[in-house]
């Protein structure tokens, strides 16, 4: 399968994803570091190299959401002072930076040992479980709201859903796209690989876009309130996610027809999509019940 096929596959799967997510405006903080990304490049990684891809990936998650909810509560910090448009461009280029530095770091090159794996993701989630309780306790004193689906056309909604989001679309095309070409033309490590395939052009566009241009600044900061509650247990799912999909494909017996080898591990990343959704959707309802 060719590279444009690939992201032609990817972009059509990130797009239901947008699609199945989108009636759930509480959500929005758990979803900006949903690994649509990290199951792509699972699955198209060779067996061998899965692993080692897994190692660097699961740091992604952390310096993503962290990175994250260092935009969200900076802006909320500075938006009654500063120029909003020009204060959402200034946090992108700081919070880019920031993350180019990151990932340059020994320690995240080298990644988690396949031994303590599962201790990260348990420390993780137990970290962010506290962390989105302290957010929810402090951030306006309750969670965001959720959004009534649409009940009116089923196309028509999708297609509304797609337009309105065509910018995080394209990113994720974009994103995908610099992956397989990258990976391919210059022979990156595992190591590089695992950090590429948590590239966060999404979220950090879908931040910007929301803080620069989302209205007055009213909504941009109720909406950017409703996302610093959810933020902190997104890494967590991510990295259970990278934990468990990186272990089957890795370990599993590949088999012999290359077509049907392909749909088994697709069938995997999807499996492990659902799952993700599954525990954002109670996570979310738990939020908007306390609230």
């Amino acid at each position: 399968m060719n590279n444009l096929r690939r992201v032609l596959l990817g972009t059509f799967v990130y797009a239901i994803i947008l699609v199945l997510a989108a009636p759930y405006s509480s959500a929005a903080g758990l979803m900006l570091t949903f690994p649509a990304l990290n199951g792509l490049a699972l699955l198209y990684a060779e067996q061998e190299n899965v692993s080692g891809m897994a190692k660097s990936m699961l740091w992604m998650p952390v310096v993503n959401g962290v990175l994250c909810a260092s935009y969200i509560f900076l802006f909320l910090a500075l938006a009654h002072i500063a120029y909003a448009n020009w204060l959402a461009l200034a946090l992108l280029a700081f919070i880019a930076a920031l993350w180019l530095g990151i990932v340059r770091q020994k320690r995240i090159r080298d990644g988690i040992p396949s031994e303590r794996q599962k201790t990260y993701a348990l420390v993780l989630t137990f970290l962010g479980a506290i962390l989105l309780i302290g957010a929810f306790l402090t951030i306006d004193g309750s969670g965001p709201t959720t959004t009534t689906p649409y009940a009116t056309n089923v196309v028509q909604d999708a297609w509304r859903t797609i337009s309105i989001n065509w910018y995080k679309v394209a990113l994720f095309a974009a994103a995908f796209a610099a992956f397989l070409v990258l990976s391919e033309r210059l022979k990156l490590s595992d190591a590089a690989q695992g950090i590429l395939a948590g590239l966060p052009l999404v979220p950090f566009g879908g931040l910007v876009s929301i803080a620069g241009y989302g209205g007055d600044i009213s909504a941009r900061i109720a909406a950017l309130k409703g996302m610093g509650v959810g933020v902190w247990l997104g890494p967590a799912v991510a990295i259970w996610f990278v934990f468990f999909i990186s272990r089957i494909l890795g370990e599993r017996r590949p088999r012999q027809s290359a077509r049907a080898d392909f749909w088994e591990r697709l069938a995997t990343v999807v499996l492990g999509w659902i799952a993700c959704g599954v525990v954002i959707a109670a996570i979310t309802g738990s939020v908007n019940f306390f609230s």
